[in-house]
């Protein structure tokens, strides 16, 4: 299992896959996401509203939480930590190459890079 070192804290914590069940879910939920931040790009306002309430931020939060214990407290985390965390065990979840998401941390970016 590839282990990640979270930034602030220094803390070491293994990289999981989020489940099947919880990666289908979420992309489905990203995607009603993506389909919104373009109505409310064009100024819909309740699709602006959909983007701000809706879940797939905490419902990510929550599956990486649940996998993760051994950092309880979790709200005592630095918020960078757990941001780090959830987003390359996405990644992770998602198949993108390990080397991919350590050159995202690398390079303090957004979205991995393209290895060969």
């Amino acid at each position: 299992m590839p282990k990640v070192m979270l930034t602030v804290s220094g803390k070491e914590a293994e990289l999981h896959s989020l489940k099947r069940s919880d990666c289908v879910e979420l992309l489905g939920m990203e995607k009603q996401r993506a389909a919104s931040a373009a109505k409310a790009a064009r100024g819909d306002d309740e699709a602006l509203s959909r983007i701000v309430n809706d879940e797939f931020m905490s419902r990510r939060e929550a599956c990486v939480r649940e996998m993760h214990p051994e950092l309880e407290p979790w709200d005592d985390l630095p918020n960078r930590d757990v941001l780090q965390l959830i987003n390359e065990t996405w990644l992770y979840s998602l198949g993108y190459p390990e080397e991919e998401i350590k050159n995202l941390l690398r390079s303090g970016g957004s979205q991995p890079t393209q290895t060969d």
